[in-house]
């Protein structure tokens, strides 16, 4: 396995031994999913944005048009580039809400030792 594929199945956090938490394992899977989300869309955003303007100026650059929606040559995804973009977009945004309204922290209550010293939490963990 590649080194970036171990750090997302690691479930705790090899500096400090302390075990990930559901929010932290849900964050670093959603940052390796966003760049590969992000190309494609960006790939289609520019290809589409560019053909407009360059057809706004009578320049027809039919390339542009294929690559917009997913012919890159010899690789021609054509058939399935709108499926994989509307899917890679729903994972991402599904993760992203997940992250936004899933597992919030508990704020410390007035009996609990972390409300009296905030900073004795920090006391178990390597700096």
């Amino acid at each position: 396995m590649s080194r970036r594929s171990t750090r997302l199945c690691r479930t705790t956090d090899p500096t400090q031994g302390i075990p990930l938490s559901r929010r932290h394992l849900r964050r670093r899977i959603h940052r390796a999913l966003v760049p590969i989300a992000a190309v494609p869309l960006i790939i289609t955003a520019l290809s589409g944005s560019i053909y407009g303007l360059m057809l706004a100026n009578n320049i027809d650059a039919f390339w542009l048009l294929k690559v917009h929606t997913g012919n890159f040559g010899m690789l021609n995804l054509q058939p399935y580039y709108s499926a994989i973009i509307g899917i890679l977009t729903l994972m991402i945004a599904i993760s992203g809400v997940g992250l936004m309204f899933g597992g919030r922290r508990k704020q410390p209550t007035s009996q609990s030792p972390e409300a009296k010293d905030p900073e004795s939490r920090y006391e178990n963990h390597r700096t």
